[in-house]
């Protein structure tokens, strides 16, 4: 029941920053009971989550919008184009740019 609420809140935020004491706050709790449960019923630590449910919505906004990167990286909070394409990379192994080409319609 607690990773389902989790999930709905955190993909009701469509990519942008969701920090785990927000998530936290948002449930009723501190961090750490909730990254404890969650761990304990999804076997991946909160954080690992949303990173990666983070760059599951980059790659939709990348797939289907008409929007430069530079402008999907302003609407889902990065503080810069850099920043933005650091976090992407990390997540998926290739720039914003080169995943976009991937998917080009």
């Amino acid at each position: 029941e607690l990773a389902r609420q989790v999930q709905e809140f955190v993909r009701s935020r469509f990519g942008l920053s969701c920090p785990v004491a927000d998530v936290a706050r948002h449930m009723g709790y501190s961090g750490s009971p909730v990254s404890a449960l969650f761990r304990s019923t999804e076997g991946v630590s909160l954080k690992q989550w949303l990173d990666r449910e983070r760059a599951r919505a980059m790659e939709q906004w990348l797939a289907y919008s008409d929007l430069s990167v530079s402008q999907i990286a302003a609407n889902l909070g990065f503080p810069d184009l850099f920043s933005f394409s650091r976090f992407f990379k990390r997540l998926s192994g290739r720039s914003p740019r080169a995943f976009r080409r991937l998917t080009d319609r």
